[in-house]
């Protein structure tokens, strides 16, 4: 973490949304303001009163984010830059508690299409990190395979231990993304319960 009197950086690795959200407002809490992320891991903030930012995370479908962002202007709250401006569709917006929309996006079908899109993205990172098992585990069968044909090799040893690895990581890491990406279509199904319960 590097930090001075007025300004820190802090790097923080998340899968789950729900959980960077709560922590960005959790430093907000602690009167620390968020400024930039980089590399979706290290996070900038500047030195605030305590408790006097509030910040939300939305989704949108690229073509409607320069519109998303002037309403969420018009609600009191600035964008936070991020390194994956204008190639992804998360939107990170904070603002002054006393002067924002607790929330400014109220209609339900508004709410069902961002979280149709952060489902989306974390089903991305599940096939992705399916298919890297999949190889890693065919790689990891091989070099076990040819350990065992031609007798113990440190070279491939090495290999067969690297593949495993990295096996047990991807393996994880799609298991976890599914999680969360069930997670989110729960909370689509309940917002589409609930507004068919008011229709």
């Amino acid at each position: 973490m590097k930090n001075n009197k007025d300004k820190i950086t802090v790097f923080k690795a998340f899968f789950d949304l729900d959980k960077e959200v709560s922590w960005i407002n959790e430093m907000n809490k602690k009167g620390w303001k968020l400024v930039y992320i980089k590399c979706g891991a290290l996070y900038t903030f500047i030195k605030t009163e305590p408790d006097e930012y509030v910040t939300i995370l939305h989704a949108e479908e690229k073509e409607k984010i320069s519109e998303l962002t002037a309403f969420a202007a018009q609600c009191g709250y600035e964008s936070i830059p991020h390194t994956n401006d204008g190639a992804g569709t998360i939107l990170y917006f904070t603002g002054k508690k006393e002067e924002v929309f607790s929330e400014f996006v109220q209609e339900t079908s508004e709410k069902i299409k961002s979280l149709k899109i952060f489902r989306k993205f974390f089903s991305t990172l599940s096939v992705l990190y399916g298919i890297l098992s999949i190889i890693t585990l065919l790689l990891a069968l091989l070099f076990v395979a040819l350990d065992i044909g031609i007798g113990f090799d440190v070279f491939i040893s090495i290999m067969t231990s690297v593949t495993i690895l990295l096996f047990i990581f991807s393996f994880l890491t799609f298991l976890f993304t599914c999680s969360i990406k069930h997670r989110y279509t729960r909370k689509v199904n309940s917002l589409n319960n609930d507004s068919t319960l008011y229709e």
